[in-house]
Parts: C-alpha cells; sequence; structure tokens
C-alpha cells in the first residue's frame, strides 16, 4: 500500500501509546488485547475514550464514595489521571485538555499498513519521516 505511506495523521489514542494507566493499570497494548479478547473486534479510539472515561468516573466514586451528579461535576475538574489513553485533565469548562497524537503510516508495500506515533517526541514509537522518499525512490 505505498500510496499511503508516509502520510500523517491525529487521533486522540493509539494501541502504542506507552503509558501504564494509574488507574486502569493498563498499557494500551494491554487495553487493546482486551478488548479484542472481549468482543472479538478490534479496539478504536472510540472504545478507548469510552473506557478512559469510565476510569475518571470509577476514580471520583472511589475517592468521594458518592456518584451524584454535583459531586461528579466538582471532583472531575479536580483530578488528573495519566492513562494508557493520556494524560486527563479538565479546564474550567469540564474539557479534557489532552493533547492528539500525530501517527504516521509505515513504509509498507503490503495492504496491512499500520500506523506509528511521531508525536509528542516523548511518546513517539518512531521518528518521522519527513520529507518522504520520491517516487523514483519507493517501491511500486
Amino acid at each position: 500500500w505505498y500510496q499511503g505511506a508516509w502520510i500523517m495523521d491525529s487521533t486522540v489514542w493509539h494501541q502504542k501509546y506507552p503509558t501504564r494507566g494509574e488507574f486502569s493499570r493498563m498499557t494500551s497494548s494491554e487495553f487493546a488485547t482486551n478488548f479484542k479478547q472481549a468482543s472479538g473486534f478490534e479496539a478504536t479510539p472510540y472504545a478507548a475514550s469510552a473506557f478512559a472515561a469510565l476510569c475518571v468516573i470509577s476514580n471520583v466514586i472511589e475517592a468521594t464514595g458518592q456518584s451524584d451528579v454535583d459531586t461528579m461535576r466538582t471532583w472531575t475538574g479536580k483530578i488528573t489521571l495519566d492513562e494508557f489513553f493520556g494524560f486527563i485533565d479538565f479546564d474550567e469548562y469540564g474539557q479534557n485538555t489532552q493533547s492528539f497524537l500525530v501517527t504516521q503510516y509505515s513504509n509498507s508495500s503490503t495492504s496491512n499498513a499500520t500506523t506509528e506515533i511521531v508525536y509528542p517526541l516523548n511518546k513517539a514509537s518512531v521518528s518521522v519521516t519527513f520529507p518522504r522518499p520520491s517516487w523514483a525512490q519507493m517501491r511500486c
């Protein structure tokens, strides 16, 4: 799949994100494996973000012993979690301030091209390839 090689994209989660979750105690690859075993499907950023939201909610319930809306709203704004999903922190509007990841498709001549994290640099699984090789240098 050489036409897509070296294309970059952004995402909120990637299964190669290296952090082990403070609350979940899982890495992204462990989450992806567990999700596949439980559901039969590949884990997506949507699945990871839903599970990360449950980690936040569960963390608040464990910290306060309560699950009412006011407690959730107040405590969600106070906690931070370094999770398999990324660093979770909420601003004054209740929005997660997590930065997106930048990924790049691998140099693959097959239809099984994979993506790798290239940014942020401290979480990158490979170095970014830029500029991409010329057409004459690519295998067709």
